[in-house]
């Protein structure tokens, strides 16, 4: 799998609120998680396709998360159950659902890591959750835009 996670933070017209898109980017596309913090919350969920996934996909000439055109599809109600697993977990459980994603979407193998270790360091014996770090997983891109 080779995609690479980011964050772009746009702050809004309102200067009392910013719009943030944490994502995993490939070759076919991107899978994002959108929000905007404020006085009012608002989430979605998107897929970043830069080729047709369907009949009638609505084609957009400007992508700010691919740097071009895509297709793009989203849900209010997805992305609000990802910010929920943001906020009970972090980013880097966040990423690690939305690389599942883009590999289910986009239909990418993945290779099994089978050298998972516990929070002493040891490999994970089965039933055993992982731990995630910050170290695993980092951020590779974060990108703050002016106002949007």
């Amino acid at each position: 799998m080779n995609v690479k996670r980011f964050t772009i933070i746009y702050p809004q017209e309102d200067k009392k609120s910013l719009r943030i898109i944490m994502g995993v980017k490939g070759a076919k596309g991107a899978i994002t998680l959108s929000f905007r913090q404020g006085e009012k919350m608002d989430y979605e969920f998107g897929i970043h396709s830069r080729k047709s996934m369907y009949r009638g996909h609505t084609h957009q000439p400007v992508c700010d998360v691919l740097g071009d055109h895509c297709y793009y599809d989203g849900s209010h109600f997805t992305g609000e159950e990802l910010y929920k697993l943001l906020m009970d977990n972090d980013e880097n459980c966040l990423y690690s659902e939305l690389e599942k994603e883009y590999n289910r979407r986009f239909k990418t193998k993945v290779k099994e890591n089978k050298s998972l270790e516990n929070k002493e360091g040891k490999a994970l014996k089965q039933g055993e959750t992982p731990l995630l770090s910050a170290s695993s997983g980092e951020v590779k891109e974060v990108i703050v835009k002016e106002g949007k």
